[in-house]
């Protein structure tokens, strides 16, 4: 909360989080679902899902992502697109540690 107090947070569309409480909930969904999801904030018609690779003592230091139109990413592409997402993690994460 510190972090997000002492920064300058301001809407980049009309979808960018800019309210403390939403965005709480925005990672509670991250932790619960294990990828997060940039729902057009950051660009209109653009969403976007990232995952980090774990790191020892949760010191997570690399993230990767998919990009795609809002046309070619709509609810149910998420859901496949985001299995996909943390199938590659774990592949990455398992390379990682061999």
């Amino acid at each position: 909360k510190e972090v997000w107090e002492r920064s300058n947070v301001h809407s980049l569309t009309p979808y960018t989080v800019t309210d403390y409480t939403e965005f709480e909930l925005c990672i509670k969904n991250v932790q619960e679902n294990g990828y997060a999801l940039d729902n057009e904030e950051n660009e209109p018609g653009v969403r976007c899902i990232a995952a980090c690779l774990n790191a020892p003592l949760n010191h997570s230091r690399y993230a990767f992502s998919i990009s795609a139109p809002v046309n070619r990413m709509g609810n149910a592409r998420i859901k496949e697109l985001a299995h996909h997402i943390l199938q590659t993690r774990k592949q990455i994460e398992m390379a990682l540690r061999s």
